[in-house]
């Protein structure tokens, strides 16, 4: 059985946590995206069907939501930012005579070498589907 891939290009360009132009390469870039969720949720139970995909709606939609924030963080690292907040490892920012300040340490969301967008733990633990604590609702 082929690995999983959890979004479509389609989704990707009509979601929230996506661009509405997508790279030439997207259906690659959601497949390493894809991977990059596996190694999150590796000790995840739900049921999949023959292709490997979830069953259970929400938890399909989870994946798919995480599979496109990943991808898009991959391309761009300010994707998904709230308005005025700033990139990771980015402690302030000027527009006139151009200035940017780096923190030392980014506060980027790192797991086995791997940067990960800020949302991709939210989206996963809200379906429980990390081996973190449980999210309370």
């Amino acid at each position: 059985m082929a690995q999983p891939v959890y979004a479509t290009a389609e989704e990707y360009g009509a979601s929230p946590y996506g661009r509405a132009t997508a790279p030439e390469d997207i259906d690659d870039r959601l497949a390493i995206a894809s991977r990059d969720i596996d190694d999150l949720i590796v000790t995840a139970v739900y049921d999949v069907d023959d292709d490997g995909q979830p069953t259970d709606t929400d938890t399909a939609e989870a994946l798919r939501d995480a599979t496109i924030a990943q991808t898009s963080y991959g391309i761009d690292p300010a994707a998904g930012l709230a308005e005025g907040e700033l990139p990771a490892g980015v402690s302030s920012a000027s527009i006139g005579s151009a200035s940017i300040t780096r923190q030392k340490a980014a506060p980027e969301v790192r797991v086995g070498g791997i940067a990960y967008a800020p949302r991709v733990l939210q989206i996963l633990r809200r379906q429980n589907l990390t081996n973190r604590e449980p999210w309370t609702r």
